[in-house]
C-alpha cells in the first residue's frame, strides 16, 4: 500500500464507535489486561470518560452474547423515547419523572424482544414465540396501568318521560243466539333516561407494580430454555438526570438485576454518576455496587499512562491496526501486516501515544489529522505535534471556552505547571473548585493521573493530573521546552517522596502561593 493511500485510509476511520455501520464493520475490541471481567455473566458497572472505549465494549459484548445465542438489549438512554426533554421537567413530580425513564426502558426491552421473537433475530425467541409472546403481553400490561392522582367526580344526569293512551270498542254479533262483544284497549309507556359523567380534576400518570414487572421478566427468562437474557445499557450519566439516577437504578434493582438469568452492564461516568441514596424507611435506594451487583470496571485507570508508556502503546497500536483493518475492508483495499510502521515515522507513534495521554478517541482524531497533514510522506513527530495543538485549541478548549469558571481554573492549572516546569499537578479533593475540574477532565483538557494521594504525615487528600499535551505542542516545537519523561510525560514527581519535589508546590491553589481561601 502507498503511503498516500495509506495515510487517506487513516483520514477515514470512525471516530465512535456506534458510526459502525453493523457489526461487519465494527473494529475488533482489543482487550486490556483484566478487562475479561467485561464479559462475564454478572451484572456490573464500567466506569469510563469520554473517549475510554465504553460503547466499543458494550457493542463487542452485545455481538459475543448474541454468537453464544443468548438474548440481548442495548440501549442508549441518551436516544431513548422521543418524550426524553420530559425527564428533566421541574414541574413535573419527581416520581413521575423516575417512572416514565423506567417505563421507557420496559417498552425498549419489550419492542427489541418482540422484533428479535418475530423477525428471527434471536433463534430461541422464534422457536418459543407461542411462550415468548404472552409473556410480552405481560411485560408490556405491567407498565401500561395508568392511575389519576386527585379528586375524581362522578356527575349524573336523570330525565324521564311518559305517555298514557286508552282506547275502546264494542262490537255487537247477531245471530241464533244473539251476542255482544266489547273490548277496550289501555297503553301506557314511560320513558327513563340517565347519564353518567365521571370527570377526574387529579393527574393521570403511569403506574409500574414491580412485582408484575418481576414476574413478566421471570416469564420471559423461563421461556429461553436455560438461555440469559443481557440488559446493555449506554450512556447512563448522559441520558440519566443526575437527581433520578438512584431511583432508577433502584427500580432495575428489584426488577431487572434481581431475576434469576438476568445480566445487566451499565456504562457510565464515574464522577457523574449516582447509583444509590440513603432513605428513612429503607436501608438504601439505588444500586449498591460491589454488593447488588459485582465489582465495578474502571476503562480510565486501565489506560492512562503511568510510569511505564509501554503498555498504552501496545494496546493503542493494536487499537488503531484494528480500526485501519476495517476501513481498508470497508474501502476494498488490503492492509499491510503492520499499518503502525508502515505509517509512521520514527518517534511518531510514541509521541502519539502521551499526546492521546491514553484515550482511545483522542488517539483515532490525532491520528486521522496527523495522517491529512503529512498525506504523501510517512507521519513525523511535527505532524503529530502540529495536530496535537490543533485537536487542543480547536475542539477541546472550544467545549470550555466563554464558561469563565472553567477557564478560571485551567488557567491555574497552567500557571501552576510553567511555574515548575512539570506538566503534572496536584489538587485537593475538597477544594470547592472540584466540580469544574470534573468538567475539564470530561472535556480531557487534563487528564486524571491517580486518585487520593496523601502527603507525608497525613493531612488532605490529593488528585494528581496531567495537563492536556496538545497545551504544549507549540512550546515543544519552537524548542522553549524539553520533553523528557521524567514527570513532565509521567507522575513520577507525585509519588510524594520527601526527597523529591517539594508536593506542596506542585498543589493548585485559589491564588498563588496562598493557602485555601
Amino acid at each position: 500500500m502507498e503511503t498516500r493511500e495509506a495515510n487517506l485510509v487513516w483520514a477515514s476511520i470512525e471516530r465512535r464507535a456506534e458510526n459502525a455501520d453493523g457489526h461487519d464493520h465494527l473494529a475488533e475490541l482489543v482487550e486490556l489486561e483484566d478487562i475479561n471481567p467485561t464479559f462475564d455473566a454478572t451484572s456490573m458497572v464500567i466506569f469510563g470518560r469520554r473517549g475510554a472505549g465504553k460503547t466499543h465494549t458494550l457493542l463487542h459484548l452485545r455481538r459475543k452474547v448474541e454468537n453464544s445465542g443468548d438474548v440481548v438489549v442495548y440501549i442508549d438512554m441518551r436516544k431513548l423515547s422521543s418524550n426524553a426533554g420530559i425527564y428533566a421537567d421541574d414541574t413535573m413530580a419527581f416520581g413521575s419523572r423516575a417512572t416514565n425513564i423506567l417505563v421507557d426502558v420496559v417498552n425498549e426491552v419489550h419492542e427489541e424482544l418482540y422484533r428479535l421473537a418475530v423477525l428471527g433475530g434471536s433463534e430461541i425467541l422464534n422457536e418459543n414465540l407461542h411462550v415468548v409472546g404472552p409473556a410480552l403481553d405481560e411485560l408490556g400490561d405491567a407498565v401500561t396501568e395508568v392511575r389519576v392522582s386527585g379528586e375524581t367526580v362522578v356527575q349524573v344526569d336523570a330525565s324521564a318521560e311518559g305517555t298514557h293512551e286508552q282506547s275502546g270498542s264494542s262490537l255487537a254479533t247477531f245471530s241464533q243466539k244473539p251476542s255482544a262483544t266489547i273490548s277496550r284497549a289501555r297503553k301506557s309507556i314511560r320513558k327513563a333516561s340517565r347519564a353518567y359523567l365521571e370527570r377526574h380534576t387529579g393527574h393521570p400518570s403511569i403506574y409500574v407494580h414491580l412485582g408484575r414487572l418481576d414476574s413478566a421478566i421471570r416469564r420471559i427468562v423461563d421461556s429461553l430454555d436455560g438461555k440469559r437474557l443481557w440488559l446493555l445499557i449506554d450512556e447512563w450519566s448522559g441520558g440519566v438526570p443526575y437527581d433520578l439516577q438512584p431511583i432508577l437504578a433502584d427500580m432495575l434493582r428489584r426488577s431487572f438485576i434481581s431475576a434469576p438469568g438476568v445480566i445487566v452492564k451499565i456504562g457510565a461516568i464515574e464522577h457523574r454518576s449516582r447509583f444509590i441514596t440513603e432513605a428513612s424507611n429503607v436501608e438504601y435506594v439505588g444500586l449498591e455496587l460491589g454488593s447488588d451487583t459485582a465489582e465495578s470496571l474502571s476503562l480510565d485507570s486501565k489506560l492512562v499512562i503511568r510510569t511505564d508508556p509501554r503498555p498504552s502503546r501496545a494496546f493503542l497500536s493494536q487499537l488503531l491496526s484494528e480500526h485501519f483493518r476495517i476501513a481498508c475492508t470497508a474501502a476494498g483495499a488490503v492492509s499491510p501486516d503492520d499499518p503502525i510502521r508502515a505509517s509512521f515515522g520514527r518517534d511518531a507513534f510514541d509521541v502519539l501515544v502521551l499526546a492521546s495521554e491514553g484515550n482511545p478517541r483522542d488517539a483515532i482524531n490525532l491520528t486521522s489529522k496527523a495522517a491529512r497533514k503529512a498525506m504523501d510522506s510517512l507521519v513525523t513527530r511535527e505532524h503529530v505535534l502540529r495536530s496535537a495543538e490543533d485537536y487542543f485549541w480547536n475542539t477541546k478548549y472550544k467545549n470550555i471556552e466563554g464558561t469563565r469558571e472553567l477557564e478560571k481554573v485551567f488557567e491555574a492549572f497552567v500557571t501552576n505547571s510553567f511555574s515548575r516546569g512539570v506538566r503534572t499537578i496536584l489538587f485537593e479533593r475538597s477544594d470547592k473548585r472540584r466540580v469544574a475540574v470534573d468538567r475539564l477532565n470530561d472535556h480531557r483538557l487534563i487528564h486524571l493521573i491517580r486518585s487520593g494521594l496523601r502527603p507525608p504525615g497525613g493531612g488532605a487528600l490529593y488528585d494528581a493530573y496531567a495537563i492536556d499535551f496538545g497545551s504544549y505542542a507549540e512550546r515543544i516545537l519552537r524548542k522553549e521546552m524539553q520533553w523528557r519523561n521524567d514527570g513532565f510525560a509521567s507522575p513520577l514527581s507525585f509519588q510524594l517522596d520527601p526527597n523529591a519535589e517539594s508536593w506542596r508546590e506542585a498543589v493548585v491553589r485559589r491564588k498563588s502561593g496562598h493557602s485555601h481561601e
